[in-house]
């Protein structure tokens, strides 16, 4: 169970750290839309991301893993024994399962331990006579420990018995242990032969073993003249025969190593056998890795059948061309079907849109080497004038000199409505600049305010006239669409004029002309049932990764002779993902509306000259009017060309060079938009003295 909770530890954590890079990102892709298609976008996104992640913390486990089996635990000395004797009984029937007795002789020269504990892999590398590798998984059972305390339990993998007790320590002195354990080595994988191969005494225990010996019971005759092979590792490398002295006795087999060779390391033993000398072995592999990863690859076939059904694109639908916007959609409509612009660039399309319908004019002017961008009403609705307000003012005292110099405005105010001994007078026009100006006046007693005639009006009775002058203004010009609305009202929230850069509001309808074509366009252009097809088939990516990670990063139960599975199943994860990328189409009314806008975009960049000076004819201020489209459609410089002179504006729509297309990014960038700020030891001794492919021991 240590082994679970570990893994999963180590994938709950990578998630969850992950998960704060990932999730502002797909949300800030995702928006905030209400629409069918947004939810059902969301979701496959975040399960695609997921995931991914889920994908890259497998990985990031499986390096762990392979980090953890290539370590040398023989850099850790053991701690305070030595081994004095260690004899190894092997009693092994024609099932090739080993019943394993080893008694072991420790000399422990140092107070403070326990016992000692042993670590048996189940998984080992066993490299036969053709030098072939191969990662074999056997069956430890009946691990027990014989007239001593003991506990067994599993570690990275492997089974650990740990021998003595926790309430009492050891004298100084050699103490001997007997384990015994039932080792199941399951069907012989080679052709033409069978083989016996063991790796006794485990690779790890940090000290010399010494008086080494092994005894093998086979269960029946065998040919053992040159068959019978020793190694101090797994690998065949280091061949040690000539220092192991053996004898056969009634197909019993004792092995003693030879003083003169210091062991520290396993001894593997190899015993060629002739074919079917092992019979009716047992399968010591699982299915539950090849289920997983069948799983897997039956769902990158589902996926496929999904995308052939419902995911697969439409006919392409022929381009058409359009001399004007498509079905009378505004710029940021048109940028936000062709490619999805941001916000910010969709209203900067609406500002250039207004100007060129005569609602508004840009106003620009120098601000030391800054360029100052101005927005102003292009028929001002002046409650003020139809009211026909008035504001009477009555001196009460005069100035004196030295108010010149300090109040320059305020003596103004006095020059201009009080010479020539006139106590009285009515202010006509230019009312907030009046009442900043004369605010020292009336404090400081010089002046009274009399009565101001749009006091008696409400707030109300003032809204309801300015909206009636405003819809009186628009009557006369082109409709307004509901983003120019969105976009007009924002700019002149509280006066008739704004400066881009200093409204600390305006902004925030970026998001809001995002959002409002996303609503009316998401479920209009496309395929939600592609896009539930999509959320089930990212779904199924992020279930399916997780299932293959299991099988392959921790139950890891396949035949080896099947590893190739788990390559199929991986590929198949990665087929799922693309699938659920590619799931995802627009509806026939999407592929039509997609064709008119590159017909519309396709005529910006190659209209004649003499189409254009056509369309100028009828609608005079017609260039001005496809500016804003050109502008979202990354056409702007195209369209410029096509006149050799550019004809200048039939309305007032300010004094800005439309013309110029570097004047769009430098309008977007002076628009004022906040700032983000503000809104155990080393080695394998954990693990039982071993790499997580060997065995050994040590002292606790």
């Amino acid at each position: 169970m240590d082994e679970f909770v570990d893994f999963f530890s180590i994938v709950f954590y990578f998630i969850f750290i992950v998960s704060f890079i990932v999730f502002p990102i797909a949300l800030k892709n995702i928006g905030k839309s209400n629409s069918k298609y947004s939810k059902l976008h969301k979701w496959s996104v975040i399960s695609l991301v997921f995931g991914i992640v889920l994908m890259f913390a497998f990985g990031f486990a499986f390096l762990i893993n392979i980090a953890d089996r290539s370590s040398d635990g023989s850099s850790t000395p053991a701690d305070g024994f030595t081994i004095e004797q260690y004899s190894v009984v092997l009693n092994v029937n024609e099932s090739n399962v080993i019943d394993v007795k080893e008694n072991i002789a420790i000399n422990f020269y140092e107070g403070g331990h326990h016992g000692i504990y042993r670590v048996i892999p189940s998984w080992l590398e066993y490299t036969n006579k053709e030098g072939v590798t191969q990662s074999r998984e056997s069956k430890i059972s009946n691990l027990k420990a014989v007239e001593d305390e003991y506990s067994v339990d599993t570690v990275d993998g492997k089974k650990r018995i740990k021998i003595g007790d926790p309430d009492y320590t050891l004298p100084v002195g050699i103490h001997n242990y007997e384990i015994h354990y039932t080792y199941d080595m399951g069907a012989d994988p080679y052709e033409n032969f069978d083989e016996f191969i063991f790796h006794a005494f485990g690779d790890y225990w940090g000290t010399e073993i010494k008086n080494a010996s092994v005894t093998i019971a086979l269960p029946k005759e065998f040919n053992y003249q040159d068959k019978i092979k020793f190694f101090a590792d797994k690998y065949r490398n280091n061949d040690i025969t000539s220092y192991v002295n053996y004898r056969v006795s009634d197909n019993v087999i004792y092995i003693d190593l030879s003083p003169n060779y210091k062991l520290y390391k396993s001894l593997t033993i190899d015993l060629e056998l002739p074919e079917g000398y092992f019979v009716n072995e047992s399968n010591t592999y699982g299915n539950t890795s090849l289920i997983l990863c069948i799983v897997c690859i039956i769902f990158a076939i589902i996926s496929f059948l999904m995308w052939i059904r419902n995911g697969k694109d439409l006919e392409k639908v022929p381009e058409i061309t359009e001399f004007g916007p498509p079905e009378e959609l505004d710029a940021a409509e048109i940028g936000y079907l062709y490619k999805k612009d941001t916000g910010k660039k969709l209203t900067i399309a609406l500002i250039i849109e207004l100007a060129s319908k005569g609602f508004i004019k840009i106003i620009e002017s120098d601000d030391d080497d800054d360029k100052i961008y101005t927005i102003v009403k292009s028929n001002s609705t002046d409650v003020n004038k139809y009211i026909k307000r008035e504001v009477k003012i009555v001196k009460l005292k005069d100035y004196k000199a030295p108010f010149f110099d300090k109040h320059i405005n305020s003596t103004n105010i006095m020059n201009e409505y009080f010479s020539d001994g006139v106590n009285e007078n009515i202010v006509k026009s230019d009312f907030d600049s009046f009442y900043e100006d004369s605010k020292y006046l009336v404090d400081n007693g010089y002046i009274r305010i009399e009565s101001d005639t749009i006091d008696n009006y409400s707030k109300e009775q003032l809204d309801e006239i300015k909206n009636n002058l405003t819809q009186k203004e628009f009557k006369d010009k082109p409709k307004m669409s509901d983003n120019e609305r969105l976009v007009y009202d924002a700019l002149f929230e509280d006066s008739d004029e704004t400066v881009l850069s200093e409204n600390h509001s305006f902004y925030s309808v970026f998001s809001e002309i995002e959002e409002n074509v996303r609503d009316k366009f998401d479920d209009k252009i496309n395929d939600l049932i592609s896009y539930k097809y999509m959320l089930i088939t990212s779904i199924g990516f992020l279930i399916c990764t997780f299932l293959w990670g299991l099988a392959f990063t921790f139950i890891e139960d396949l035949n080896p002779e099947l590893n190739i599975i788990y390559l199929i199943a991986f590929v198949s994860i990665i087929v799922i993902f693309i699938f659920a990328i590619l799931m995802k189409r627009k509806n026939s009314y999407g592929e039509e509306i997609k064709a008119k806008i590159k017909g519309f975009k396709n005529y910006i960049e190659i209209a004649e000259k003499d189409k254009i000076d056509m369309m100028i004819q009828q609608k005079p201020n017609y260039f001005y009017e496809i500016l804003p489209y050109a502008y979202i459609l990354g056409v702007s410089k195209e369209w410029a060309k096509k006149l050799e002179k550019i004809p200048d504006p039939a309305i007032d729509m300010g004094n800005i060079d439309y013309s110029n297309i570097d004047i769009y990014d430098s309008l977007s960038d002076s628009v004022y938009v906040p700032s983000s700020s503000s809104s155990g030891s080393s080695g394998c001794s954990s693990c039982g003295g071993g790499c997580s492919s060997c065995g050994g021991g040590g002292s606790w």
